[in-house]
């Protein structure tokens, strides 16, 4: 006889941690845990807000290093990913190697302009499509904008979100998540 099957944990309903926040926006559907559907519906969305097509190499991009991270992320192939699993995987080393390149090439569809720095406009296009709220992209950008002129480089941003991740101290994780 078959045991039965209990829920998985999800993380708390107002994530404080980093990973638990991040988790959070990684489940897009909110129903506790995140899917290969719901990571793959961020590339979807920033190719959408950007007007990029499917043949787009920086949309072919986001999908390639996307299909790695999904696969380093569910090591037991079962097309979820749970609180628990994340929590327990991603690290500075995992950062450094999978998560990187897959924010990275987001990163890249965003900026539309190709030059390699996000403005206030494309950074809020693209937290949005990652599943940050609109409201406080504002004060993520702001935080993340330490000299003031206006762009947010890739090397800043990626920076900011691995400090976030690691728990170092990141100048965008509480205003952003």
């Amino acid at each position: 006889m078959p045991l039965p099957q209990a829920a998985p944990p999800t993380p708390p309903a107002r994530p404080i941690a980093p990973k638990a926040r991040i988790y959070a926006m990684l489940d897009t559907d909110k129903d506790g845990v995140a899917s290969r559907h719901d990571y793959f519906v961020r590339i979807e969305r920033a190719q959408r807000a950007t007007g990029r097509t499917d043949d787009d190499p920086l949309v072919i991009a986001a999908h390639a290093t996307g299909e790695r991270a999904w696969a380093a992320m569910d090591a037991n192939n079962d097309g979820v990913i749970t609180y628990e699993e994340y929590a327990a995987w991603v690290d500075a080393e995992k950062f450094d190697t999978v998560c990187r390149y897959a924010l990275g090439a987001l990163f890249d569809l965003a900026d539309t302009d190709r030059t390699g720095a996000l403005d206030r406009r494309q950074f809020t296009v693209l937290r949005q499509a990652l599943g940050n709220p609109a409201d406080n992209a504002d004060a993520a950008f702001d935080a993340l904008d330490g000299d003031g002129d206006g762009r947010i480089g890739r090397k800043e941003y990626l920076a900011a979100i691995r400090a976030y991740v690691t728990g170092d101290e990141s100048p965008m994780g509480d205003a952003l998540y």
